[in-house]
């Protein structure tokens, strides 16, 4: 099991694959430099705080669209309840 600690050399050479790829299929008009990918700012906190509300999200809007499908069951039912 890996401590999840990346070294300097290891940063290097990610950064020279990521160079030599850039160089592979970069165009003309594309800067000589491989742009650096994004790096997310947030604390753990705060994205698992995003995942849990957008997953409530989604589990909130699905629960609606089941209940109006109730409710359409029951609008069509010919028994009383």
């Amino acid at each position: 099991m890996s401590s999840g600690f990346v070294s300097s050399s290891e940063l290097e050479e990610e950064k020279k694959k990521r160079q030599e790829e850039w160089e592979r299929v970069r165009k003309p008009d594309d800067p000589a430099v491989a742009p650096e990918p994004e790096v997310c700012h947030k604390s753990l906190f705060e994205q698992l705080r995003d995942n849990k509300e957008a997953k409530q999200a989604e589990i909130d809007e699905a629960k609606k669209f089941s209940e109006f499908r109730h409710y359409d069951i029951f609008a069509w039912c010919h028994f009383p309840f």
